[in-house]
């Protein structure tokens, strides 16, 4: 079955996302180099970031200080290096001007845990960034307050620090609208079958713990969380993707029909068999719906839906032996050249990680390995932001290997392509959460009739990890825009004649 992309780009041409591309025969070849042989990202290999050694369970790239440019915090679970399981602290680094610096300070860096992930959001909306840990081997989870100028204090008391398992990820996410962010915490991962959590935020620093919503109903090896408004109707619900890790399962989509209730999309994401551990919601067609990507691993290829535009996601499928298999654990969108279209970064473990760029016209093509300039990794997370203030998107991929030694060490790629023109967006909630968590971005060329690209505010991206929620937007020739947010609580703010190569910070209600 083939799937139409609206004449954007045929669904032959989509499957060089996955490593092929189609044959004058019909028939599906090996994807041909990229013209441009210079580095397009370039692997850092000193400074503490990129040379500090640990087993990574998630990367997180957030501005945790508040000063505008995202800083790592890096979730190191149980030390591969002795026959025992034993628990290893977790990492922060402070960016300084581009130059990545631990902090030895603090909580976040002295609580020594088997830590898997972690999430970011303004769950007090005081102002700035607090964050939830998942832990697995039976630890509670921990949450930390962002007390200000990057001051944390630990919670100690409440369901969200109390309740033990075996946690991989979690994510932030309004989903009652009260501008307060709720949280889900996925559990059972690649080892074990457990009921996921759910946690209404109530608003007062204390949370309730939900059971009768239909995304913690029974045991499962749950690995990943995607949230996003894949069928956008005028409520902005987020809805969930939850990829399982047994061999032969699929990808759960559940529908969010408001207040916590959620109704299961029957076969929708199911197939031959499969085994997944993250998920991506973006706009690959740039038609102005979410569009998904689901990772396979255990040797299986990674699977591509379309958004019809009508609440159906289509996989675009072709022969077996046309799909490359492989583990990609974590995955990410991001705009590699600035040319307005958003390309797919796949971390595998065991191999190199691989890119898969997307113009939009003559499809997707397989990104060479020397210009990526990234070793074979045992990639375990990985994060996207714009470290070094350049206007374009880096990215941190996170290791957690079998033993000991240079693959412990994470990798740190800054991306050097010299593409087109760009745009930040950067959102404060006040009726909606401060972190403007669901909001989704519209960026508009002011001249030509090209369609909107957007971008939707998330918590949890990939697997354990989270992006900047600074939204970034490759504009490629165009220098002015307008742009439209609409926030969780409904309203629409609108700038116009923004023109390129800045960041601009839309705070909810305000004239711009």
């Amino acid at each position: 079955m083939s799937v139409s992309l609206r004449g954007v780009v045929s669904a032959a041409a989509l499957l060089v996302i996955i490593g092929c591309a189609p044959g004058e025969d019909g028939r599906v070849q090996t994807a041909t180099q990229a013209s441009d042989d210079a580095v397009l990202f370039e692997h850092l290999t000193t400074g503490p970031a990129a040379t500090d050694r640990a087993s990574s369970g998630g990367v997180s790239l957030v501005d945790f200080d508040g000063d505008g440019d995202p800083d790592l915090y890096v979730t190191n679970g149980y030390d591969v290096s002795v026959e025992e399981p034993s628990p290893q602290l977790n990492r922060l680094y402070r960016n300084d001007g581009g130059t990545l610096v631990p902090v030895t300070e603090g909580p976040l860096v002295e609580d020594a845990g088997y830590s898997s992930g972690s999430t970011w959001a303004d769950i007090d909306n005081d102002g700035d960034l607090d964050v939830f840990v998942t832990n697995q081997q039976d630890q509670n989870n921990s949450l930390y307050l962002n007390d200000g100028n990057g001051v944390f204090t630990t919670v100690t008391d409440g369901p969200v620090v109390s309740d033990g398992g075996h946690s991989y990820s979690a994510g932030w996410v309004d989903l009652d609208n009260d501008g307060f962010v709720d949280l889900f915490v996925a559990n059972g991962g690649m080892s074990h079958a457990q009921e996921n959590f759910l946690y209404r935020n109530l608003g007062d620093g204390s949370f309730e713990r939900i059971t009768d919503s239909a995304i913690v109903q029974g045991e499962a090896a749950t690995c990943g969380t995607a949230w996003g408004d894949y069928d956008y109707d005028d409520d902005g619900d987020q809805d969930l993707v939850i990829t399982n890790y047994q061999f032969g399962t699929f990808p759960d989509l559940y529908r969010n029909e408001g207040s916590f209730h959620f109704t299961r999309m029957e076969g929708m994401l199911d197939g031959p068999i499969f085994a997944s551990s993250a998920a991506v919601w973006a706009d690959l067609d740039n038609d102005g719906d979410l569009d998904l990507v689901v990772s396979g691993v255990l040797g299986l290829a990674n699977r591509v839906f379309i958004n019809d535009g009508n609440g159906g996601l289509e996989r675009v499928v072709a022969d077996a032996a046309s799909l490359e298999g492989g583990n990609s654990y974590a995955l990410a969108v991001i705009d590699t050249e600035n040319d307005g279209d958003q390309d797919l970064v796949v971390a595998n473990w065991g191999s190199a990680p691989a890119m898969y760029l997307n113009d939009l016209t003559s499809g997707f093509t397989s990104l060479e390995v020397g210009r990526l300039d990234a070793p074979i990794a045992a990639a375990s997370s990985v994060a996207t932001g714009d470290i070094d203030g350049d206007g374009l998107v880096d990215v941190v991929i996170g290791d957690w290997p079998n033993a000991p030694g240079a693959e412990e060490e994470n990798l740190v790629l800054l991306n050097r392509s010299t593409g087109g023109n760009w745009l930040e967006v950067q959102l404060t909630g006040t009726e909606s959460n401060a972190s403007a968590i669901g909001a989704r971005i519209t960026v508009t060329p002011t001249a030509g009739d090209a369609l909107g690209l957007i971008r939707e505010v998330q918590s949890h991206t990939g697997w354990r990890s989270q992006s900047d929620l600074v939204q970034h937007f490759g504009l490629g020739s165009n220098d002015m825009v307008e742009v439209v947010v609409r926030w969780p609580s409904g309203r629409e703010d609108r700038r116009s004649g923004v023109t390129a190569n800045q960041r601009i910070v839309v705070v909810e209600g305000s004239q711009p």
